[in-house]
Order: structure tokens, then sequence, then C-alpha cells
């Protein structure tokens, strides 16, 4: 059956199980397995590092979260697309700033690698298959930051189209930075906007369709729900990211705080 579902699965265990293929009930089963309890066992003695373990199985994913504090775990189990694999890793990544403990329960060693592969070809991202961690190589950066560094020249563009596969389409956020000039004397205020559209074509035809209106448009595409905040120490959607570019190359150095609208002192 479809829907959701949250139960005890012991005093210190709470489990949500969510499903949209009518697998509910076989959620249920997995949730009250010897395999989850044996993840589950594990996860305490490990305790704090790494904070979140996913379990990839054939059909489903399972996401838990262990509380040091009051040795609680929280685990959600529900069936997955590639998109939803996607999504969680970077919700850990820029949310959370861990890494994950990712755990193949699978019997296609191929078909576990090319999911793990969604991330791990991102440069970037590093996946340890002895020690089962799936981390950030902070000494690279995302490929929309380097993006925006190598396009960005003095004076940097005010404009950036940011296009993300979303569901049946593409989500296109048109970023604007915009300057008050009206801001307390020996500041000046900066916020990065954006309006957003959706569009049922294509990533390469709604890149020939913006390039069509203006050729010289800077596109960026959205590898992650949105960079880590580990690599740049702010929430980093790529609204952030390119208000951090644009800044860098007015010789403005970003706040380590996230604020919409943020106050920079000028060096002049």
């Amino acid at each position: 059956m479809n829907g959701e579902d949250e139960f005890f699965l012991s005093d210190s265990v709470r489990v949500y199980l969510k499903s949209e293929k009518n697998k509910l009930e076989e959620l249920v089963v997995l949730a009250k397995s010897k395999d989850v309890s044996n993840e589950i066992g594990i996860m305490k003695k490990m305790g704090d590092f790494p904070p979140f373990t996913m379990l990839v199985y054939e059909n489903f994913l399972g996401w838990s979260n262990f509380h040091r504090k009051d040795e609680s775990i929280i685990l959600t189990l529900t069936d997955y697309s590639d998109k939803m694999f996607e999504a969680w890793v970077d919700c850990s990544f820029s949310f959370n700033k861990s890494p994950i403990r990712i755990i193949k329960k699978m019997s296609s060693f191929e078909e576990f690698y090319r999911r793990i592969n969604l991330r791990t070809s991102f440069d970037w991202v590093e996946y340890d298959y002895k020690t089962q961690v799936m981390r950030e190589n902070m000494k690279k950066t995302c490929s929309v930051k380097k993006y925006l560094d190598l396009n960005l020249s003095y004076s940097p563009e005010k404009e950036v189209y940011s296009l993300t596969d979303f569901q049946d389409g593409v989500r296109v956020n048109l970023l604007m930075i915009n300057e008050d000039k009206n801001g307390p004397e020996g500041k000046r205020l900066f916020s990065c906007e954006g309006n957003q559209e959706m569009y049922s074509l294509s990533l390469g035809a709604v890149e020939e369709m913006i390039l069509s209106r203006n050729p010289d448009a800077i596109i960026v595409r959205e590898p992650f729900f949105c960079c880590s905040g580990s690599i740049i120490k702010i929430p980093s959607c790529v609204q952030n990211v390119f208000l951090k570019a644009y800044l860098e190359k007015l010789g403005l150095k970003m706040p380590e705080k996230g604020e919409s609208r943020i106050d920079l002192i000028s060096p002049n």
C-alpha cells in the first residue's frame, strides 16, 4: 500500500516509512528485520562518526541519524529513484556538513557502483569502499564555483542562470546581484535575488532557448541539490556561490553567515 507510517522499533529507535510504489508492507518487514537491527547496533558502537548512515538496498533506501545525547536513532526507509538517492546525499553534505556511511545491501555490485557514481563522478566527492564512507575532498571545489570563478571576469557579470533537473522538466533560476547604494555610510549592501521558472524540456533545449535570447548568458548546471556548506562555509545554494564569486571579483570578502542580504564594508 502507498502512504506513510511511523512507529518505535524500540525505546530508542523511531522508524519513518514512506512509499509511493505500494511497498509500505515490505518496508515494515525490512524495518523489523535482523539486517536492520544489526546495522543499528553498529551505529551505536561507532558513535558520532559518521553521524549519518545510508543503507542502499535493491529497491529501498535507508537513512539513519544517531543522536549521542539521548542515545536515540531515527531511521527512515523509502522506495527510491536515482534522484532520491542523489538528493539525500546532497542534503547530508549541505545541511549536516558530514560524511556518510553508505552500505551496500545489493546483490549487484555493478548496480551499486552505478548509484554511488551518481555522486563520486564529481571530482570533489570520494567513496572509500573499505571504510564505506563517502565524503567531500576539501582540497577541491565544486564545479559550479570553479565555473563562476573562471567566467566572472572584472567587472563581474550581475546575472547567471542556474539549471536543475526537476521532476519531468527543468527548473531555471535567473539569479541577479543587486547593490543597495542607500546603505549606512562606509558600507555597501549586496543581495542575490532571483526569478524561477519551470520548463517541460530537456536541459539542452532549455540552454538553447536561453542562449537564443541572450547569446552571452552565463549558464550553470547544479550538479548538487546545493554545493556543500562545508566547502564555502555558508548555507550554499548556487545563489550564495554566485554572490561569493561576484564579491571576490570586487575584492570584497563574504561573511561566514547565511543571510540573504549581507553588509559588506568596502576596502575603498
